[in-house]
């Protein structure tokens, strides 16, 4: 299955922009032992607006972003609630969306970087 841009379930655009920051991670730092989203990704599944809200604010990330992956951050960020991710615990079923949403991003963000 391939992204689906449609979806605007929370869980699944929060999967989504963890896979783009960290994109934007490894092509400003090159790749680590050990990346900030990979690190603190179990976190998101327990305090979600915290961890994205964070991850949205290291400027080690940021520095990373490109006009192509801003261009995907602002299309996720539109369909976010004005009222941010959650606060709570994401349920069984919405951390398993996350993760469709990472992998399926992920898939795309690799597709792109062999057109280049």
């Amino acid at each position: 299955m391939a992204l689906d841009k449609k979806n605007d379930n929370i869980a699944y655009l929060s999967g989504r922009l963890v896979a783009v920051l960290r994109d934007a991670e490894i092509r400003n730092n090159g790749i680590k032992a050990r990346l900030t989203t990979e690190e603190k990704v179990d976190e998101v599944q327990n305090a979600p607006n915290m961890i994205l809200g964070s991850f949205l604010g290291l400027r080690h990330i940021m520095d990373g972003v490109t006009d192509d992956l801003d261009e995907i951050i602002s299309e996720i960020m539109d369909k976010v609630p004005a009222d941010g991710f959650p606060r709570s615990r994401f349920s069984p079923e919405d951390w398993a969306t996350f993760w469709i949403g990472y992998f399926h991003q992920r898939g795309e963000l690799t597709k792109m970087s062999e057109t280049r």
